[in-house]
């Protein structure tokens, strides 16, 4: 089948608006169901970066900066080791108190209402 003059011109003159134009309208849909999902899901209420929560950002717990150690170079020390593991050992606490937050069990079958049929 031989193609027409006019027909590669009309082929070859509106594919690349035709691209650029779907290109934009899936980037609009798929743009809108984030926002969609955003919002659906609850972490727009939890995001505190937004400006209507610029009241309640000043409220928000700041973690404490860590500075290191002062003797960063030189000769290690008794007194050294000894602060080490001073600051290792509140750390370490504090990590532990956080352990039923980052637990398996919120993403077990059980939690997340999954029915697992046991074949007999």
């Amino acid at each position: 089948m031989k193609i027409n003059f006019w027909e590669r011109i009309v082929v070859s003159r509106w594919l690349f608006p035709t691209v650029i134009a779907s290109a934009i309208l899936t980037s609009l849909i798929l743009v809108s169901v984030s926002l969609v999902l955003y919002n659906q899901s609850g972490a727009a209420q939890l995001d505190l970066s937004r400006p209507s929560f610029q009241a309640v950002r000043s409220k928000a717990q700041q973690s404490e900066p860590f500075n290191g150690f002062e003797a960063s170079s030189g000769p290690l020390n008794e007194k050294d080791l000894g602060r080490f593991e001073r600051l290792y050992i509140k750390k370490n606490s504090e990590m532990h108190s956080y352990s039923e937050d980052f637990s398996p069990n919120p993403l077990s079958d059980k939690s997340l209402g999954i029915v697992v049929r046991q074949n007999d």
